[in-house]
């Protein structure tokens, strides 16, 4: 595939295809065509690409090495296209995954700028208005926030039909994108070229949550209710409401909102996202500690399993990522559970022996994850690991 997209891309670069450049200038539709297959393939190698980060659940330098190489494909394709407007979105995206908002917000805004008025109807990119939205909600920029956020709601009314002057074909052009952009999102199965929901829905989903969290950033649980009216199934605002459950000790509602989904997916994606998996176990294992329910006690274990497991079976590709995953060894939380559980117990153990085995701190203080302070957190998360060692061996006394 990298080879034949390889000359594809010089051949579109230099103009030989075939018979030479003469082909080119005497039909140069078919140059363009030729062009935009290989602009499609090069996004296809950026998405796979993602799809294995997502489910790999890479973090520090070894994201950053892959989210580089996605980047690489996306500039191929907007080296064929400069005026599509999902490459620089994507693009984008990928900015904001290695923390480089000024550089995402020049792309969004050529995705919907003058540059991008090639490709006609791209002052109609919901996307590119929500990603310089997002922006500025981060900036704490009320004005252009409001006007970023007012700028994607009428395209979305416009793209739906309620503005005759856009083109059927131009509509039906951008909508596709966006369903090409939103088989990206972390509730969509790897794989998955384009998004099979209502893309619009989606799209004014998100361009609400943004507004009530700029009206009132600290919501009630409720407050999420009007978004679920537009988007029954949008996933951020699910999380968002998940955690806010989560924070208000009301452990029935996250395993409503948060773990019938987990359960429902059958999504690498969601399946192999231990801060989701330990949300909804930590849910069941409180449950079961107040009820006596028995089919808590049961999913409680399972999802234990899968956080502790899947640590370890990622451990070779994902040491940097172990410092943070220590939290999934706290025995505030597992103590719930683990006196009537010698396997989940066993678990603890195999995770601290397989943690202080490798030169975890050493690792991470050479490739620190962003946000964290390696010193600091270290000495923290040492005391931490102390303490679960401490109760695993008095758990160990009482049996």
């Amino acid at each position: 595939m990298k080879r034949a997209l390889s000359i594809v891309l010089l051949a579109s670069l230099t103009g030989v295809v075939g018979c030479g450049s003469n082909e080119r200038q005497r039909d140069p539709a078919r140059g363009e065509l030729r062009e935009a297959a290989a602009g499609r393939d090069a996004i296809l190698l950026a998405k796979q690409r993602w799809d294995s980060v997502t489910v790999g659940g890479l973090m520090g330098n070894r994201l950053v090495a892959e989210l580089e190489k996605i980047v690489e494909h996306l500039d191929s394709a907007i080296a064929l296209d400069r005026a599509a407007p999902l490459p620089l979105t994507l693009k984008a995206y990928m900015m904001l995954e290695l923390g480089r908002p000024e550089e995402a917000e020049k792309l969004f805004l050529k995705s919907v700028g003058p540059a991008s008025r090639r490709a006609e109807g791209s002052q109609d990119w919901v996307p590119g208005y929500l990603g310089l939205a997002r922006i500025a909600y981060d900036r704490g920029e009320l004005a252009p926030f409001q006007e970023y956020l007012h700028h994607a709601n009428g395209a979305a009314d416009a793209l739906a039909g309620k503005d005759p002057r856009i083109p059927k074909e131009v509509r039906e052009r951008l909508v596709g994108w966006m369903t090409q952009l939103e088989a990206w999102s972390e509730d969509v199965a790897p794989g998955v070229s384009a998004y099979q929901g209502d893309v619009l829905a989606r799209a004014r989903a998100e361009a609400k949550m943004l507004e009530l969290l700029s009206l009132k950033p600290e919501l009630d649980c409720s407050a999420f209710d009007p978004v679920f009216a537009i988007d029954p199934d949008y996933f951020p605002a699910r999380i968002r409401q998940a955690s806010c459950f989560a924070s208000a000790g009301e452990h029935a509602e996250v395993i409503r909102v948060l773990g019938t989904t987990l359960a429902a997916s059958g999504n690498p994606k969601l399946l192999g996202n231990f801060n989701y998996l330990y949300m909804v176990a930590h849910a069941h294992a409180y449950l079961y500690n107040t009820t006596g329910g028995k089919e808590h006690l049961a999913a409680s274990y399972d999802l234990l399993q899968r956080v502790l497991i899947g640590r370890l079976e990622h451990a070779p590709a994902r040491l940097d990522f172990l410092l943070v995953r220590v939290k999934a060894l706290e025995a505030k939380h597992l103590v719930y559970v683990v006196g009537n559980l010698p396997d989940t117990l066993a678990l603890v153990e195999q995770g601290i022996s397989e943690f202080k085995s490798r030169d975890v701190f050493g690792v991470w203080s050479k490739e620190p994850l962003p946000g964290f302070t390696p010193d600091a957190d270290a000495s923290s998360l040492r005391a931490r690991l102390a303490d679960i060692e401490n109760r695993v061996r008095l758990l160990r006394e009482v049996r």
